[in-house]
């Protein structure tokens, strides 16, 4: 049993960082960051960046962010791009508090 908590561990802390670098990856190839910078610094324009973001309206939570970014309401426009990647995007955003 011991072996097999150590080994899920392992595994999760190799693919964790990966993940997050997906993430990173998919808000690249959306356009999210050609308003929005994915570190605290290196603001682009009048756009919050990432983590400014995730402090501001994670208190709102996943489904209600998802629903904000998909209709354009909270002055983003609207996002036609896949429901499913959206939700990664936001997943993504808000772990950079």
């Amino acid at each position: 049993m011991k072996t097999l908590i150590c080994t899920a561990a392992a595994v999760v802390t190799v693919l964790l960082p990966l993940t997050a670098a997906a993430d990173a990856r998919l808000a690249q190839r959306n356009g999210c960051t050609n308003c929005h910078a994915a570190a605290e610094t290196g603001r682009q324009g009048s756009s919050l960046s990432f983590p400014e973001l995730a402090r501001k309206y994670g208190q709102l939570g996943e489904d209600q962010l998802v629903k904000q970014v998909r209709d354009g309401s909270a002055g983003h426009p609207p996002v036609r791009g896949n429901e499913a990647q959206t939700r990664d995007i936001v997943r993504w955003m808000l772990t950079l508090k």
